[in-house]
């Protein structure tokens, strides 16, 4: 039996309990949520929705069927189980996709806890004397009964660089189940294994050959999205005109109720996309409303998705929430449309690294000379740049993903604990014999899915990353990496895939507008405000930040926004730091 009706006021969050009845039940009156499932110390709540699969378990969130067109499920019938339960529920991953988190009993009677390979649907967890507790919040995850403190050490680690960081999170007793891998309890200890990996879907003996990439593409993405759209009949989509938000709307079924586009307008000419976003509204048909950023609608001491256990998000996202809680006032959002991940899924890379791949894939012939123009056109460079680079990606050596660490501003003391507790998210352990391209396209789709949560769960309509659908996320692993710079542009089967929907001046565009030039506004507005935070913050008192980086005289040029950059993002970490430690202070 499949949902007909979408059920688009349920956001997916979600509390289990790995622990005492007793000490389950109580949390009835402190998650405030709806018990879905119980089974002895076991207990799950959730807002829903939720597929129950018997006296087994339950399957929290959205979940489609991986046929085409993709179907929305709402029951899994008595077969479908025994299936799966034959496959010790491996075949999820196969048979299904979408945003969800299954928990279900295994044969010895421990609670086993999936997180689907998308990552859509958060989950965050704590183990603490015998007690385990997962969530779709941060904050209740915490296995001690109370707000959380920050780890210092993992958010200097985040500042290095959030490529970084493993499973846990810059909150202290709370790590993240990794997208695609699966958590047994027996109430007292937690096992981790890999039930799904993006290497999976990569194989360099076969990358030559996907000649009808483009077409493939078109129709998994286009059923990825209408599938999403299916389930919230109200949609705000953010555009630019740029390509990944084109590809969303294009992507929307024509027949959809309620679609608004929303663009945002910076102070300069790089951040106003306005002109691109008319295009494309204009060629679909859809509605466009534009706003600016406003200064007025800034506050650089608070913290920016605080709900969240890493300091993701700028303080242009403050801009962005407001014009959000605005258009919910006057009229219904069910859900917040974005084309955010699609550089990460769709391979964008300016660099050397297809050059290298297709040479240690096929060997010097035409089509290695191919890619090497392909990255002159794209990069601008040379021909005697571009070859000397590649030989020296080439010799360098290495097929995985080395991190490429951002220390500036950092102390010493920092740099130097986080040298002596280096981690790997468990997606950078390359295979023996993977590709540096593949490794490199790997990283950005764990990048990717670190920003997916807008806004807290339960509090306001969900963020919608479509392009992060675990069926594009599958084929677009199969392409060679080569084939997205085809013809000197970037993402190129993504632009080969809808060259017949969307305008040619979407189609080749090459700039990249964003919210740079306003963030560098922020700064000036507040300069004093930003420094005198960080000179008398959290980051300096741990030891995080060098103060000296904070006195040092202003940068002309490229380096001066570079650092501006840098002190912004410092700021944030800062307000977000003050936001967990306040949080802490009034629960104890």
């Amino acid at each position: 039996m499949f949902l007909a009706d979408p059920g688009h006021l349920m956001t997916g969050r979600f509390f289990i309990a790995a622990d005492e009845p007793h000490s389950s039940q109580s949390r009835d009156r402190v998650v405030g949520m709806d018990p879905v499932f119980c089974s002895g110390s076991f207990r799950v709540w959730s807002e829903g929705p939720a597929i129950h699969t018997g006296k087994r378990g339950v399957i929290i969130g959205h979940m489609f069927t991986r046929t085409l067109p993709s179907r929305r499920v709402s029951q899994i019938d008595q077969p479908a189980y025994d299936r799966l339960e034959r496959s010790g529920f491996l075949d999820l991953t196969r048979d299904y996709w979408g945003a969800y988190i299954a928990i279900f009993l295994t044969g010895s009677g421990h609670l086993a806890i999936f997180r689907d390979p998308s990552g859509a649907l958060p989950c965050f967890f704590g183990s603490a004397d015998g007690r385990v507790r997962l969530s779709s919040d941060a904050d209740l995850a915490a296995a001690n009964d109370g707000a959380s403190r920050v780890d210092y050490l993992e958010l200097a680690r985040f500042l290095w660089s959030p490529d970084a960081m493993g499973p846990a999170t810059c909150v202290a007793g709370v790590n993240e189940l990794i997208a695609g891998h699966c958590l047994t309890t027996d109430g007292q200890r937690c096992d981790i294994a890999c039930w799904w990996s993006p290497w999976d879907f990569v194989d360099s003996r076969a990358a030559s050959r996907p000649t009808d990439a483009p077409q493939k593409l078109h129709a998994t993405t286009v059923d990825c999205v209408r599938t999403w759209a299916e389930c919230f009949p109200n949609i705000v989509l953010g555009v630019s005109g740029g390509l990944d938000s084109s590809i969303v709307a294009a992507s929307l079924p024509p027949e959809a109720p309620s679609i608004r586009c929303l663009t945002m307008i910076g102070p300069d000419p790089e951040g106003d996309e306005s002109g691109y976003a008319t295009t494309l509204t204009d060629a679909l048909g859809l509605p466009l409303i534009m706003e600016r950023y406003n200064l007025l609608r800034i506050d650089v001491g608070r913290g920016t998705l605080p709900h969240l256990p890493w300091p993701i998000a700028r303080q242009f996202a403050q801009n962005i929430q407001a014009v959000h809680t605005r258009l919910a006032d006057e009229n219904t959002v069910d859900a917040y449309f974005t084309g955010n991940g699609g550089d990460n899924v769709f391979c964008s890379m300016r660099s050397t690294t297809p050059i290298v791949d297709r040479f240690l894939t096929e060997g010097l012939g035409p089509g290695l000379c191919r890619s090497v123009i392909d990255v002159c056109d794209l990069t601008e460079a040379s021909l005697l740049a571009v070859v000397k680079a590649g030989w020296q990606k080439y010799r360098r050596g290495g097929r995985g993903y080395a991190v490429v660490p951002e220390s500036r501003g950092l102390s010493i003391q920092a740099t130097e604990a986080i040298a002596g507790s280096l981690v790997r998210h468990p997606w950078l352990e390359a295979p023996a014999g993977s590709l540096p391209g593949k490794a490199a396209h790997v990283a950005m789709l764990m990048r990717a899915q670190k920003g997916l949560e807008l806004y807290p769960r339960g509090k306001s309509a969900p963020q919608i990353a479509p392009l992060l659908s675990q069926p594009l996320v599958e084929l677009c692993l199969t392409i060679p990496a080569w084939q997205w710079i085809g013809s000197g542009q970037d993402r190129a089967c993504a632009r080969q895939a809808f060259a017949d929907v969307l305008p040619a001046a979407l189609i080749n565009r090459t700039s990249k507008g964003g919210p740079g030039g306003f963030m560098r506004q922020i700064f000036e507005h507040h300069a004093d405000t930003v420094l005198a935070m960080l000179r008398d913050g959290i980051l300096v008192r741990e030891k995080i930040v060098d103060p000296g980086f904070l006195d040092e005289p202003a940068i002309p040029g490229w380096r001066g926004i570079a650092k501006t950059q840098r002190l912004m993002a410092l700021c944030a970490a800062e307000s977000w730091a003050r936001s967990w430690e306040n949080q802490h202070s009034t629960t104890r």
